[in-house]
């Protein structure tokens, strides 16, 4: 019965040092800063969009002629391997 109450009242205290340790705020906030100057784009860049869609399209139709090409050589290399495991067979 002894550690009953034990628990309890340790459960308790430690709460109430858990809530008035949290309360406890010293720090205020910092000021809000209201003269923050937004940043003024170049003028002399030019505009990102066209660009970039006619280098993506590029850059697509490259990297699907070089599938292609892979998927043909791995192809080859299949045909290759099966013919050499048809060989290892028959002996």
């Amino acid at each position: 019965m002894n550690t009953k109450w034990i628990l309890k009242i340790s459960g308790t205290l430690l709460a109430a040092m858990l809530i008035a340790g949290c309360a406890d705020d010293q720090d205020p906030a910092p000021p809000e800063d209201n003269n923050i100057e937004e940043e003024v784009p170049n003028d002399d860049t030019p505009p990102v969009e066209d660009e970039t869609e006619k280098d993506m399209e590029q850059d697509m139709e490259e990297d699907m002629q070089k599938d292609e090409n892979n998927m043909e050589e791995d192809e080859k290399d299949m045909e290759h391997d099966m013919e050499n495991d048809m060989k290892d067979e028959n002996k």
